[in-house]
């Protein structure tokens, strides 16, 4: 199986009290493969909600089988804390952690 590149959007809708996440998977030369929505429940931060759908995207890849994937998301903030190791006890860095957890699972 190929390398597939990964792309991946929130939206926090606060009056609701819901996050939304959008994900895309495109072969290595750019052909459309898959895609993928979701809606929580929870009012976050934007940090929180970009790193819950990039958290959510690692996830999903995994899912459905691919094992090698470049991921992209327009929150350079989120993957430079992921490369990072501090801890706090935030919702941000719990997700951050999990994030970890997996890639660690993954290169391991």
């Amino acid at each position: 199986m190929s390398v597939i590149k990964c792309n991946t959007d929130a939206t926090i809708f606060n009056n609701e009290g819901k996050v939304g996440f959008g994900m895309v998977i495109r072969d290595f030369v750019g052909r459309f493969v898959a895609r993928n929505t979701s809606m929580l429940d929870g009012s976050l931060l934007v940090k929180e909600g970009k790193a819950l759908a990039f958290l959510e995207v690692i996830r999903w890849v995994r899912s459905i089988g691919y094992t090698k994937a470049i991921f992209e998301t327009d929150t350079k903030y989120v993957c430079d804390v992921i490369s990072v190791n501090q801890i706090d006890i935030s919702k941000f860095s719990s997700i951050i952690e999990s994030h970890r957890s997996i890639l660690m699972a993954e290169s391991g």
